[in-house]
Order: structure tokens, then C-alpha cells, then sequence
């Protein structure tokens, strides 16, 4: 995981606080109260935290706070701009994220303040052609226009100052992506467990986390509402067992795209072209992979597969 994303689970409750939080924050910056009244309308403060907020998240969660968070300020207060705002602002906060997460990695406050730049950029264009042709008229648009740059430039230099002199970027870093995960737990281990997956048969864990692995018991086709194989033909099983696996990542933090090694257990190895058309709709990725004939499997089933995984990304 790159150290220029947040290092918590999309969906979790501290991903939904955050973006929730930042949301909210660009709702009340985008108030009329909370801007000051120049020629052609008003001058709002919001971009700096939409910068900031792309810099911080992944562009998903930078599209909620600054796209949706921009939508919804002008929905209850000010409704003729909204869908120029979500898109302009969604955009802006989406082109940012990648930009500032992708280009020179060793370099942050460089990507940052070009990331911020094309932001500012692409945020004077869509509210100058917003104005223009769709929620007021050219007119306004060109008086507004020196107001928008400015407005603009002060989001994108702010933003910079307020993540990387005054330090927020290392903070958010030092709280949601320790450098140095020893002390914050490293070697202990976490058993994983979820209804929506075959409960253990035995003295074992569904899976364990360790060091931001998720290492997974091996998983037999039981439908887990009834607790038995149901599933007769080998593309079946392999399908239920899949789908299993998919449940305990997900509870653990992770999901399918980001399993790194797969050992697979075949009861006929004369099956394993039809169960490789199954297993490979779900494994695009192409992670490593054993896969072997055994004498027998538990409860007669044709097929079983355990995973490694890397947890908490985003």
C-alpha cells in the first residue's frame, strides 16, 4: 500500500467517520454565510478543503466529500448550481487523488502542488462554463472569472500548506498508516470469523490476520445457511467455494482483487479445466497459485482452496 493513500478500509466505521467529517466541512464552506460577496456572486473557501480531502483519500472518497459534499451544500441552500458543482468538484477532487497518489512518489509536494494546480485548473473551467450556459449568463461568468482563479489559488496553496509545512499529511499518515507497525501491534495475531461462511470443522480459525496478511483455512463448498455440500458438479463447488473465500476476506478487510497466493485441492485433477473457467472469472489479478489431486477431501467434497491475502487497502 502506498504511503500516499489512507490506510484504513473503505466502508469501515473510521472510513465513514472521516469522509463523513470532511463531507460536512465542505457542505458549511460552501454556504453563502461562510463566503464573502464579490462581483458576479460569492467567493467560497471549500476548495481548500476539497483539496485536501483528494490529497488525503482515495479518489472514491474524495468524489463523496468534494462531488457529493459540494451537491448537497447547493441542494438545500442554494439549488441552481448543484449538478455543476458535483460534477466540477467531483472531478477536480478525482484528477487530484490520482494525480498526487501516482506521480513522483518521492517526491509529494511536487506531485501535490501539480496535482492542485490541474485541480484549480479544471474547477475555474467548469464553473466559468456553468455559469455561463447553465445556472446564470456569459456576462456574470466573465465578471466572475478573476474571483474564480482567486478562489482557486487559495484552495490549491492552503491545502499545501496546511498538509505539508503545517504537517497534516504526516499526521493523518502517523495515525491511519503507521511507518513502523511494531508499535502498533506487530505479530499479534487476529482470528476472523463470519456467519456468511462455513463455520470451522475443527479446532482452526476461518482465517488469521498477521502484519497485514490474511492467511485463510481451506475452504470446502458448504453453503453456509445450511451447512452442508448442496452443489453436486465440480463448477458448482467451485463457485461455493469461492464464494466463501470472498466472505472471510471481506469481513478481514480485503477482497479477491488483492489475494496474492492461492493453493488449490482438486479431488480429480480431470476436473481442473472446468474448475479453472470458474476460478479464473474471480481471479483476474492472477495471483500465484498451487493447485494439486488429492486422495480425498472433507465431507467427499471435489474441491478446496485456501488463500493469502493483503488486508486493509482501500
Amino acid at each position: 500500500m502506498s504511503t500516499n493513500t489512507i490506510g484504513i478500509r473503505r466502508g469501515s466505521v473510521t472510513w465513514l467517520t472521516l469522509t463523513a467529517f470532511l463531507t460536512a466541512m465542505n457542505i458549511v464552506l460552501s454556504l453563502s454565510i461562510s463566503s464573502i460577496p464579490v462581483p458576479g456572486g460569492h467567493l467560497y473557501f471549500c476548495d481548500a478543503v476539497i483539496n485536501t480531502a483528494a490529497i488525503l483519500l482515495d479518489p472514491l472518497s474524495a468524489f463523496i466529500v468534494s462531488g457529493v459534499g459540494s451537491f448537497l451544500g447547493d441542494f438545500f441552500f442554494y439549488p441552481a448550481p448543484m449538478f455543476v458543482s458535483l460534477a466540477t468538484h467531483g472531478l477536480q477532487a478525482v484528477i487530484v487523488s490520482l494525480l498526487s497518489h501516482r506521480l513522483w512518489r518521492k517526491r509529494q509536494v511536487l506531485s501535490s502542488g501539480f496535482a492542485v494546480t490541474v485541480g484549480a485548473l479544471i474547477m475555474v473551467a467548469g464553473y466559468t462554463l456553468g455559469r455561463a450556459y447553465v445556472y446564470s449568463t456569459v456576462e456574470y461568468a466573465i465578471i466572475k472569472l478573476p474571483f474564480e482563479f482567486l478562489q482557486a489559488g487559495f484552495g490549491a496553496v492552503f491545502s499545501i500548506i496546511l498538509l505539508y509545512p503545517m504537517q497534516l499529511k504526516k499526521t493523518h499518515l502517523r495515525i491511519f498508516h503507521p511507518k513502523n507497525p511494531k508499535k502498533e501491534g506487530e505479530g499479534k495475531m487476529r482470528a476472523i470469523h463470519t456467519d456468511k461462511a462455513p463455520a470451522a470443522i475443527g479446532p482452526y480459525s476461518q482465517a488469521v490476520a498477521v502484519n497485514g496478511i490474511l492467511y485463510t483455512s481451506g475452504q470446502i463448498p458448504i453453503d453456509p445457511h445450511s451447512g452442508i455440500i448442496e452443489s453436486k458438479g465440480i463448477e458448482e463447488q467451485t463457485e461455493q467455494v469461492i464464494q466463501n473465500l470472498k466472505a472471510i476476506l471481506e469481513v478481514a478487510g480485503s477482497d479477491l482483487k488483492h489475494v496474492i497466493k492461492t493453493t488449490c485441492f482438486l479431488l480429480h485433477i480431470s476436473d481442473f479445466a472446468a474448475f479453472n473457467a470458474v476460478y479464473e472469472k474471480h481471479f483476474p489479478s492472477k495471483p500465484a497459485r498451487s493447485c494439486v489431486e488429492v486422495a480425498a477431501l472433507p465431507k467427499g467434497a471435489l474441491v478446496e482452496i485456501e488463500a493469502v491475502a493483503i488486508i486493509d487497502l482501500y
